[in-house]
């Protein structure tokens, strides 16, 4: 079964990334990805390195570039647009909102 984690604002702990591992050890195949303030998380190193159990990593682009996130991205983290957003959600058999 193949995940979408939307996490779209800044997260202080890592209980969806924790949840996401755990899925992803269960057969699951992880897909992430970040809008709003969650975005930052894609320009965080050390947090992208903890996700590399994840099939994809994506940032949606217009959230990114409000932020000023753009060229700070970890390499591997892709932008995508809304309708690279409708693929993903097209892509995968279920959906998990983190706000």
């Amino acid at each position: 079964m193949r995940l979408l984690f939307v996490v779209g604002r800044a997260q202080e702990t890592e209980t969806v990334f924790s949840l996401a591992d755990e899925m992803a050890r269960d057969s699951g195949r992880i897909v992430f990805l970040f809008t709003g303030d969650g975005c930052r998380h894609a320009a965080d190193p050390e947090l992208v390195g903890t996700l590399r159990f994840a099939e994809g990593i994506y940032v949606l682009e217009e959230d990114c570039r409000s932020r000023g996130l753009q060229g700070r991205l970890v390499e591997g983290v892709e932008a995508t647009d809304y309708d690279g957003w409708v693929d993903l959600l097209e892509a995968c058999d279920r959906v998990v909102s983190w706000a």
